[in-house]
């Protein structure tokens, strides 16, 4: 689930720059601006998902995120054009960063929770590298459907404008980040809550010995 959030995220993160500035035409400034809401709802949420997550675990947060994701994808695949108005590019922005917030962070917490102390290092290795490789292959793929999905729209209309074109590209690439939320959203449903297994072997050994001292 971290891989392929991070995917989404790095794919929607580096399409989007480009869709706002060459498409819709705003300054670069003003498109970092339009982003800010759908980092803030990532920054309100945190906080509130750390606090719930011991009381409900992960399952519930990662079904939840990955429903709001797949809702966040689809809504720029229906919207997304040279001409569309920029809040509507904004609500889909934080509703696919809602989706996200839930996701990431319950499942690094559950994984890691799954692990005993002393391999807490090797796991955080372990997703690090998952998260470059995500980052390195999402980016790569996305620009690549980007491109085609240019030079598919140019062949079909030789006349379409720049922002036109663009536009047409950036929607394709968010064809493949929507794939990805689907097979999180069905990957979401095999989630399942740790048992911190090796607390309890330890509680377990610990009442043997009050047991025997008794």
């Amino acid at each position: 689930m971290m891989f392929l959030s991070i995917l989404v995220i790095l794919s929607s993160a580096i399409l989007l720059p480009l869709y706002l500035k060459g498409a819709l035409l705003l300054s670069a400034a003003l498109a970092g601006l339009m982003l800010l809401p759908g980092n803030a709802v990532n920054v309100i949420l945190s906080p509130i998902v750390g606090t719930l997550f011991d009381k409900w675990g992960a399952r519930y947060f990662v079904i939840v995120g990955s429903i709001f994701v797949l809702l966040g994808n689809i809504m720029f695949i229906s919207v997304i054009s040279s001409t569309t108005p920029v809040w509507q590019i904004i609500v889909s922005f934080m509703i696919l960063f809602v989706g996200l917030t839930l996701v990431t962070m319950p499942s690094q917490t559950n994984a890691m929770n799954q692990l005993p102390r002393n391999l807490y290092a090797d796991g955080s290795a372990a997703m690090n590298t998952l998260n470059q490789v995500a980052g390195a292959a999402g980016t790569a793929i996305a620009i690549t459907i980007f491109t085609m999905g240019e030079n598919n729209h140019i062949a079909n209309y030789p006349k379409a404008t720049e922002p036109e074109v663009l536009a047409a590209g950036v929607k394709y690439g968010f064809y493949f980040i929507t794939g990805i939320a689907v097979i999180a959203f069905i990957s979401s449903f095999f989630t399942k809550n740790s048992t911190s297994s090796h607390a309890k072997s330890s509680s377990e050994k610990i009442a043997r010995n009050d047991t025997k001292v008794g």
